[in-house]
């Protein structure tokens, strides 16, 4: 009997008991409360940093769109621009060869003072 309770103990024990109970329950409640708005919170940023990648990640798709479309075109003009090149440099060669030929023949005796004679 020495280890048992004393009658007047038990309710006391009881009530004790309860309260911890009690306050167990107000715990786990506060404790779920704040999860809930934990996550919440969390799911916030998520969709907040979603809605930024996402954003910015169409700018992006539009300006490599932009960047490959002018890419193309200036590779193509580039491609014009080195046929005309190519076309005039060979059109050049052929006038300075031209030009060579005149000047290198040897000049007819009295052609020079007809030249020298006619009007310009």
């Amino acid at each position: 009997s020495q280890h048992e309770p004393a009658r007047n103990d038990v309710p006391v024990f009881l009530a004790a008991r309860e309260r911890r109970e009690a306050a167990d329950e107000r715990f786990a409640a506060a404790l779920d409360n704040c999860h809930a708005a934990l996550k919440q919170f969390i799911d916030d940023i998520l969709k907040a940093a979603a809605d930024i990648y996402n954003l910015e990640r169409e700018k992006l798709d539009a300006l490599e769109a932009g960047l490959k479309h002018d890419f193309v075109h200036n590779e193509e003009a580039r491609a014009t621009m080195q046929k005309n090149l190519e076309e005039s440099a060979t059109v050049a060669q052929g006038l300075f060869a031209q030009l060579l030929m005149r000047v290198s023949q040897p000049l007819v005796p009295g052609m020079s003072n007809n030249m020298a004679q006619q009007p310009r």
